[in-house]
């Protein structure tokens, strides 16, 4: 497994840098990262939003954001493509990049994206079904709900969205079953509540996907989950998932993660949980 490659898939409002967070050790240095989930080689890109010229003002030029739809998976198709590793490689995307992982995926498995390295597994972190679903999961008032839903589907600010675009929650039943899937997410998530997350996961196992997992945190804000209450949890639980589809994983991690990753299967007893709410689980059978 040593020749696996890491394709980071960054959030919103940040660049490819964002991808040393997650790393063992940081490009050109020799400092360790205590929790990560990525070994080298890594492979981070930008999306267009990071290189956009309101990005230096706004840090995303919202006119280039397709918020994971179709300039966004031509970024991270190019970004694969050109990795041409026989191996294959994991890729680990966060938030919006996490969704666009996910259809870009979808589509490799359908065939209208060509790839030659193989994707070995996915690890998304606080992945959207939809924005719609995340609108709604968010704005509890009825009107302004109704006046954000009327702002996104004309295109403002986000112009190069469509409505009518691909969703997440629509194109990912298509990945292949048996590839090995991680999301984690946290109940503090005020971005992309945890709800969310938990649409995709119930969609994949609905349709088969039996080696898709979901971690849900009880504590962590967006895109700081690694490293903040709960961050030991997800390294642990992390490489005990990347040991149970034999992938470069840390031992002591994986052992430590067992346990957790044991319950990362869980199952609901209703298709909506409020994300106010706290989220029983139990083992599957």
């Amino acid at each position: 497994m040593q020749g696996i490659t890491y394709l980071f898939a960054h959030g919103l409002a940040d660049t490819k840098k964002q991808a040393y967070k997650y790393t063992q050790i940081r490009p050109g240095s020799t400092l360790l990262n205590k929790r990560f989930i990525i070994y080298s080689p890594l492979k981070a890109f930008n999306f267009p939003d990071a290189k956009g010229i309101l990005s230096k003002i706004f840090r995303v030029d919202f006119t280039q954001t397709s918020l994971a739809q179709n300039n966004e998976l031509a970024a991270i198709a190019k970004a694969y493509t050109a990795l041409q590793d026989p191996e294959g490689a994991i890729v680990v995307g966060l938030s919006r990049g996490a969704s666009v992982a996910s259809t870009f995926a979808a589509r490799v498995a359908k065939g209208t994206i060509n790839c030659t390295s193989p994707i070995k597994a996915l690890v998304l972190e606080s992945p959207f079904d939809s924005i719609t679903g995340v609108i709604n999961d968010r704005i509890s008032v009825p009107w302004i709900r109704s006046l954000v839903l009327s702002m996104i589907q004309a295109g403002i600010p986000f112009s190069k969205y469509s409505i009518n675009g691909p969703q997440p929650i629509n194109e990912i039943d298509t990945i292949p079953a048996d590839m090995p899937i991680l999301l984690i997410c946290s109940q503090e998530d005020a971005t992309v509540p945890a709800t969310s997350t938990l649409r995709l996961y119930k969609k994949l196992r609905a349709t088969g996907h039996y080696n898709t997992h979901i971690l849900m945190l009880k504590k962590g804000a967006h895109a700081k989950l690694l490293h903040g209450a709960e961050g030991q949890v997800y390294h642990n639980v992390t490489h005990a998932f990347y040991a149970q589809y034999g992938l470069p994983h840390e031992a002591v991690a994986a052992a430590q993660g067992k346990d957790g990753f044991a319950l990362c299967q869980p199952e609901y007893a209703s298709e909506i949980v409020p994300a106010s709410l706290p989220i029983p689980a139990k083992k599957l059978q």
